[in-house]
């Protein structure tokens, strides 16, 4: 029921898909050759071919608005209504009207938002479809939230049992919700011969190695903390870092982990990786050391202090009409009283994040039995002197606020309140913190002067050109012991 001919791989043979497959996504770089790839596959199926584009549903100015017919939102009325909980369709004298859970008035579908009219228009546009059917969709993601993409391909597979469902995609989240999909990697087409590079991959078989490689051929992969979706840090680092693959991994740990193991493997992938960890409470020794394994820290504690820079604050002044070095003063002048209320509680805390390292590593010595072991935890307290260590950092803290060393608070003080607290957003004329964070951004999305100066500002203080050149000395010495 779901065979399917393949277009001429290289040598003109073409490659088998796995049997019973009936989800299959063409996934590859930009440029690869996907779209004629998917275009030969449509001219082989013939009359069982389907096309499913989004952009010539319903939405002004596309050339070809369909509107749903009756009979066809009575098939999937209880599916939309369970992937848009709250909302209803309803049958007015005959026509076919919504109810959303803002209980405003009844709306007729072109009043819907485009995702709501993405998720309609493919709910009944599959119902069109041939028996057993081809169905190729492209771009499947477009105008959908990423939560809704398993639930809505789910119900639109679920309508057409008999179909085979063909996608071109290069988005991991949607690809990882095809359960029973397979895949065909698209490695490059040779217009000469019409020969595509490409590889079939069977379902479950599709591993982050692959797609770090067709995501990442063309710019350097950069791994950073953070989720794709919510994170301050996927928005600042896309605009200060326009020419890498930028890709959030969540923790630090995943992050560090993560780059040196793509570095590690150099020679068999070609993949060029780095990373941005925050600084947070690490010493100067353990920020070396990373720096050294092309994973930038910055010279502040952690991300939203980036924002509370000298010359980003300078910037964003000019940038509102405001006078920077009033500003500038006021801030440093609240940000250090700030810090002297808190330096005990800021001393305790980096002391408590030495001592669970210098803990872990102590007890990953070996031990010949439990009473060498009972006697090494009881002389630890002794070992690790945790009172010098606040000691010392007290003083350390007493002296950037009596030299009034704002740059050097910074990079110790961890507090996510910071930037509200100083007051930099009311000064500047935003009304909270993310409005100002939102400020700065759009003024990274320009292509302006503002914008190359803040970007120079932030590399400058994540040591980038270092990092980087470090990275191009490894690779000069790798290059050089294979010759």
């Amino acid at each position: 029921m779901h065979t399917l001919q393949l277009p001429s791989g290289r040598g003109g043979q073409a490659e088998q898909l796995p049997p019973d497959v009936r989800q299959l996504t063409i996934i590859g770089s930009n440029g690869a050759g996907k779209s004629r790839f998917m275009e030969e596959m449509v001219a082989r199926c013939g009359r069982r071919a389907f096309r499913v584009n989004v952009l010539t549903a319903f939405f002004p100015g596309s050339g070809d608005e369909k509107m749903p017919s009756t009979d066809s939102l009575k098939h999937i009325r209880h599916r939309w209504e369970s992937l848009f909980p709250g909302n209803r369709i309803i049958l007015q004298d005959g026509i076919v009207m919504f109810a959303t859970r803002s209980g405003d008035d009844l709306i007729a579908a072109s009043s819907l938002s485009r995702g709501e009219k993405a998720a309609l228009f493919y709910l009944t546009e599959v119902l069109r479809a041939p028996r057993d059917g081809v169905i190729f969709i492209d771009s499947p993601t477009l105008f959908l939230h990423p939560a809704l993409l398993g639930p809505l391909w789910n119900s639109v597979e679920e309508l057409r049992p008999d179909c085979m469902f063909v996608y071109n995609s290069v988005d991991e989240d949607f690809v990882q919700t095809r359960t029973r999909n397979a895949s065909i990697w698209i490695r490059h087409y040779d217009a000469e011969r019409h020969e595509w590079d490409y590889r079939v991959i069977g379902p479950g078989n599709l591993s982050e190695d692959i797609f770090l490689e067709f995501s990442g051929t063309r710019r350097t992969l950069l791994f950073i903390e953070g989720d794709a979706r919510n994170s301050i840090d996927r928005r600042l680092y896309s605009l200060v870092f326009p020419d890498m693959n930028v890709r959030p991994l969540g923790s630090c740990n995943k992050v560090i982990e993560t780059t040196r193991t793509i570095n590690d493997q150099h020679a068999i992938h070609h993949l060029e990786s780095m990373g941005i960890v925050d600084r947070d409470r690490r010493t100067d020794q353990e920020v070396t050391y990373l720096r050294n394994k092309r994973i930038m820290v910055p010279d502040v504690a952690e991300i939203e202090n980036l924002f509370m820079l000298p010359g980003v604050m300078k910037m964003m002044a000019r940038h509102r009409g405001r006078d920077p070095h009033k500003i500038h003063k006021r801030v440093t002048n609240e940000v250090i009283r700030l810090f002297k209320a808190h330096s005990e509680e800021q001393a305790l805390q980096h002391v408590r994040h030495k001592m669970k390292r210098d803990v872990e590593c102590r007890i990953d010595a070996r031990f010949s039995c439990i009473t060498a072991l009972e006697l090494h935890l009881r002389g630890l307290e002794k070992k690790l002197q945790p009172r010098r260590h606040y000691n010392r950092l007290r003083e350390e803290f007493a002296a950037l606020v009596r030299d009034r060393d704002y740059e050097g608070i910074l990079r110790v003080f961890n507090h996510k309140p910071m930037v509200a607290a100083s007051g930099l957003p009311q000064l500047l004329g935003y009304h909270s913190t993310d409005d100002y964070i939102s400020g700065v951004l759009d003024v990274l999305k320009s292509d302006s002067h503002e914008s190359r100066n803040l970007r120079a500002i932030i590399r400058h203080c994540l040591h980038a050109d270092e990092v980087s050149a470090v990275s191009l000395r490894s690779k000069t010495k790798d290059n050089n012991s294979n010759r």
